[in-house]
């Protein structure tokens, strides 16, 4: 008489498996990562810091306005400091400040999500590794720091802007 054996299948929330949400619950907390949304086979799984609960849901891929869209944060990105060609609105004043550029092409974002305030505006001292806005890349939020303790002497970008790697982002007055 053959025996038949039980196959365990893998538990599954909503088709991710704890153990991947548990992994992505450590890499948010070891990462310092405030919000991190990952979609991957049709599951989209939203983590945030503070917030009060986890969610897995499945998702029809969709296209939502840059408006409405919340940034979702990722570790950060050290900005640079150089960039190798000036933005257009640059004059020769502007060679006098320390220049934050953006490390990646994306989309700038001034603030943490769109009823936030800004991180920083026009006339805030900051300082060194301070966050002073976010670039989106690929649906990741990269956040972009000071690297100098300074004035904010000029914005170069409007939210929700396209920049290019090495745009110049933000001017500072060293102190």
């Amino acid at each position: 008489m053959a025996t038949s054996k039980k196959i365990k299948k893998p538990v599954t929330i909503l088709g991710a498996k704890p153990a991947d949400i548990e992994n992505y619950i450590k890499f948010v907390e070891e990462k310092d990562i405030v919000s991190l949304n990952i979609q991957e086979h049709g599951v989209e799984v939203e983590i945030e810091r503070g917030a009060p609960i986890v969610s897995a849901v499945q998702t029809a891929p969709a296209v939502m306005p840059a408006e409405t869209a919340v940034p979702s944060v990722s570790e950060e990105q050290p900005a640079e400091t150089v960039s190798e060609s000036p933005a257009p609105e640059s004059s020769a004043d502007d060679d006098k400040y320390t220049k934050i550029t953006s490390p990646i092409v994306g989309t700038f974002y001034e603030a943490p999500s769109p009823t936030s305030d800004p991180f920083v505006q026009v006339g805030d001292v900051v300082e060194k590794g301070q966050t002073v806005c976010i670039v989106e890349a690929m649906k990741v939020m990269n956040k972009i720091n000071s690297e100098v303790k300074g004035k904010i002497v000029k914005k170069l970008v409007e939210n929700g802007q396209p920049v290019k790697q090495g745009e110049v982002l933000f001017l500072i007055d060293p102190v």
